[in-house]
Order: structure tokens, then sequence, then C-alpha cells
């Protein structure tokens, strides 16, 4: 499916606009307050259904593009223009330079009860997951530094990095260039995907060495719409005994109206050292997604997949959207059979009080059936859908259900965003969280950003309580940009 989508692409690409616009330099982090703003945009209708369904981080400039585009949205009430005024300023406080940006941040971290999924065992008959492990607590300073030029008209380099107590990390060196309607980068960078609100089903971070395609803006395919495919290839660290996985992932993202937008998702770990061996005929395979076959063994790769729809409309003369996401661990008939699906309602505004957005949202992964394995456990690549341990899909790590209602503030008046998610949760044994996070829990998470002139104050904070157990971590940084 995505072979043929670049096929059309290629056919297509004579037709696209050559014109390059300034690039303002520097991605945009997957947790960063533009990607919530964004989806409320395209809730209220100031924004195409697809910039809610695009692929995180994103350019600076293409977040420039869209929140200059909404500006010019029809039909857009006074409260919405001031909001938008806000989220406009808080992004040009960020940065006026187009050719340069730099940022210090200093700030504190605590965690206290976080797991990390563990890693399948052999035994006579097969595999067993012996279940998760403890997280040290921690209580430690944060420094970060990021750097961003534009290099020419088209290609910018970035990096960012920091240093957790003792312990540095580089979390971003990225290379990318836009030419024409092609968008391509190399480096290391993050990547999520899916158009809820907060978490998706496949992929929601991951930290990647290796590069990537895109076709952002898009190219109108007939019968189709306009179409946005993305691709990235990749190799990761280790998954249990094998070092140095692949890793793919790709993105279609189908867009027939600008109230609609509909998404094929797919990722795979496959491959690596001291494993089985890549070959055409196993990647070919792997992609029209049959997992055991003559010629490829299921324990070659680990995939995930899923199709999103996001739908918006008005309802009694209210912006009302509908977000769903069907997936499957493995391939075949696991959508059937062991689904995991996501629906939510979003209001993008309250009568009485504009500037608060809400949704409701429910999620149910299914327990195991049949010949398939549980959700994001995997034998051969033993550390399942992870990184070393840190959950890639849900973070309510394979089967069960949680309901939840989130919430998004934007004042009209002051610079203040802020956004939560409150939920219950009960997991199954078949979780990579249990057994000791088996069962009932409650919990909620808080985003609260305060810019001031060259400065921002950021404040995350997480906490789920269950049956004798409880986590929690608390991130505060203060932010200072300068040119």
């Amino acid at each position: 499916m995505l072979f043929l989508v670049w096929v059309v692409v290629c056919a297509l690409w004579p037709l696209a606009p050559r014109s390059l616009t300034a690039q303002t330099p520097g991605f945009l982090t997957n947790d960063h307050w533009s990607r919530a703003a964004l989806h409320r945009l395209a809730v209220n209708g100031q924004l195409p259904a697809a910039v809610a369904s695009l692929s995180w981080p994103a350019r600076r400039s293409e977040v420039q593009t869209w929140l200059d585009s909404a500006q010019n949205a029809a039909d857009t009430s006074e409260s919405a223009t001031r909001r938008l005024h806000v989220l406009r300023s808080v992004l040009n406080s960020e940065q006026r330079s187009q050719r340069i940006r730099a940022g210090l941040a200093a700030g504190a971290l605590s965690s206290a009860g976080a797991l990390r999924a563990g890693t399948m065992e052999r035994v006579p008959e097969g595999f067993r997951y012996p279940g998760p492990v403890a997280s040290p607590n921690e209580q430690l300073t944060l420094l970060r530094a990021e750097l961003y030029a534009a290099l020419t008209g088209n290609l910018e380099v970035g990096t960012q990095g920091r240093l957790r107590g003792s312990d540095a990390e580089l979390e971003s060196a990225v290379l990318a260039g836009q030419f024409s309607i092609l968008e391509a980068w190399i480096g290391r960078r993050s990547l999520a995907l899916g158009n809820a609100p907060a978490d998706g089903l496949v992929l929601n971070q991951i930290t990647l060495d290796g590069g990537g395609l895109s076709v952002r803006r898009g190219v109108r395919v007939p019968w189709l719409g306009r179409i946005h495919p993305e691709l990235t290839l990749a190799r990761m660290a280790r998954s249990g005994a094998v070092e140095h996985p692949w890793f793919h992932s790709g993105r279609i993202t189908i867009a027939p109206s600008s109230a609609l937008a509909i998404g094929l998702n797919r990722a795979a770990i496959f491959g690596g050292e001291n494993h089985i061996g890549i070959t055409p005929l196993r990647v070919l395979l792997m992609l029209l997604g049959r997992p055991d076959i003559e010629g490829k063994d299921s324990d070659f790769e680990n995939q995930v997949a899923s199709i999103d729809v996001f739908w918006r409309t008005r309802l009694g003369g209210l912006p009302v959207a509908l977000h769903a996401e069907a997936g499957a661990d493995d391939a075949g008939y696991a959508f059937l059979r062991v689904p995991g699906v996501i629906a939510g309602v979003e209001l993008g505004e309250l009568p009485a009080l504009p500037a608060l957005g809400l949704g409701l949202e429910v999620v149910h992964i299914a327990r195991r059936c049949c010949s398939y394995p549980p959700w994001y456990q995997h034998g051969g690549l033993a550390d399942g859908w992870t990184d070393r341990g840190r959950l890639l899909g849900h973070p309510l790590g394979g089967a069960g259900t949680e309901l939840a209602t989130h919430w998004r503030v934007e004042t009209a008046q002051t610079p203040v965003l802020a956004a939560g998610r409150i939920y219950l949760r009960e997991r199954d044994r078949e979780n990579l969280l249990a057994p000791l996070r088996q069962g009932r829990s409650a919990g909620g998470r808080l985003d609260l950003v305060v810019p001031w002139r060259r400065t921002q104050m950021q404040l995350r904070a997480n906490a789920e309580w269950g049956s004798g157990w409880q986590s929690s971590d608390l991130t505060f940084l203060g932010q200072l940009y300068f040119e």
C-alpha cells in the first residue's frame, strides 16, 4: 500500500507547486503545546482535519503557517480569534529570527513508582512474560540546551541535548530539507503517529536514529482528495538479545474534505544482528501483513497497525469532532479477533466558557485469542512493543480498558495554556504492566505553559493510583529563548 502511494506521489510530482517559503528553523517536540492547540483548532473548524492527523514532531515554520491559515478561517468567533492571537504571540515569543534559534532551560524532575516492561523469556512451551521491572525513584536537576539554524532557504539543522542529573543525553540532532513537495530528514529525532488528542495505539513516542521522507503538504489524488504520505527507516539499540534491529514506520493521511481525515498507520521492528536475516522476500511479506508463512517466520518482525478517523461537524451551533482508531498487534485477521479500539468525542468550546474545550474517550484492547499473541508482547524480539522497556504504544500497556475525560484551556486575555486528563483504567493480566499494575486504577495528567516575553515556564505532572500502589512524575522547567 505504501509503495503504491509513493508511485502516485511521484506521478503527480510535476503538478506540484515549486515555490519555497522562507523557513523558520527547528522542529517542535511531540509534547510541545502547539500540538494540542492545533488539534483544537481543527475541532473548531479553523484548520483542516488533516492537520490533526499528521505525525509529530512538526517544523516550526509549518506550525506558523497553520496558525496564519487559522486566522483567515471564515465564521470564526471573536473569542476564537482572540485565543488564536495568543497562540501566535506565544509561538513568536519563542523565536522571531528567520535564521537561528537557541534556548536554555533549567528545572527539576521527580519520579516515583515508575515501571518498565520486562523481557520475554524462552521456556519449553515457547515464551513467557515475567512481568514489568520497577524503575528507581528519582529526584534530579534538569538542564537542556537547543540550537537550530537555517542553512539555506530549504535546508536546516538542529540539535537538542539535556543533562539529567549526572547523565548527559543527545535528544535530537537533525538535518532536514524541503525540496518542492518532498521533505526529508536524517539524524536523531522523536516520532509520534495518530490523530488522538492524547495517546494512540501504534506509536506515541520513540527516539530514532535514521531518516525519513514525507509529503506534509500533500498531493491531490482523484477520488481520494488530498493525501499526505510519511515514511521512516531507522535502527534501534536492541530488543531483548537482538542487537540493532531495524525500525520502519509509515502513515498515510487521506483527506477527502476539510472536515474528514483518515489515517493508515503501520510500524514494525524487524531483523537485527544475531537474528533472522533480512531478505527482500521477508520484507515484502512483512509489508503485505503476512506474519507467519513459508519463507518468513513470525519472529522476524513485531508490527502494530491501525486505521484512524477524524471527523468534525457542528451540533446545535457547537463545534464537535469524533475520532476513532482500530488497531491490530500483528496482522492478518487480528483486526477482527484481537482488536484495539479508541473512540472519542470532543467539544471545541462551550457556550458559557469558550476558553474551555472538553472531550470524552474510551479505549479497549482485547485479550489474546486464537493463535495471536497478547498485545505489545513478542517472543523473537523479546522486548515487545517497547524501546528497552519504554512503552511505544498506548500507556494502558496492553489488554484492558480506559475511560477518560480531557480538557484544554486557552485564555483570550493572558497567554496561559493549560490541559489535563483524568482517567479510570482496568488492566488485564495479559498486559505489559501486569501483574504489578493489574486491576483497577485512577489517574490524571496536567500540562501548564506560562510564557512571559522571552521566557517560558512549563509544568508537567502525572499520577496514577491503584490497589496498594501509586506512581507519579513531575517536571518543572524554566526556558529562556535568545537569538
